[in-house]
């Protein structure tokens, strides 16, 4: 079973598996907010569709960062991000203090 670098509880398939449920979520997501789309308000719409979007290229990055080694690794301060944090954010690029800092 191959490990992750950084998370020795979640194996790489695990991980897979997390960032194509996220991917499935965010995608549904996106087909209710255009389904609903002529009954919203245009701008309300528009940042859903935003937010999903970029929702979807952070999957895209981790899956990146799962190929190359780096995943779990906070990319801010090379940290290991918590198994807590990549269990409940599959796709997150930062611990929690780099994160807070960040924003």
């Amino acid at each position: 079973m191959t490990t992750v670098a950084r998370s020795p509880n979640m194996s790489a398939h695990e991980v897979r598996q997390r960032l194509q449920r996220a991917r499935n979520s965010r995608r549904a997501q996106l087909r209710a907010v255009e389904d609903t789309a002529p009954l919203v308000d245009k701008d309300l719409t528009t940042a859903r569709k935003v937010a999903i979007h970029y929702a979807l290229s952070e999957i895209t990055a981790a899956e990146r960062r799962l190929a190359n080694g780096a995943y779990g690794t906070c990319q801010a301060c090379r940290a290991g991000i918590a198994i807590e944090r990549l269990e409940v954010l599959p796709y997150a690029r930062y611990c929690v203090s780099c994160q807070e800092r960040l924003t």
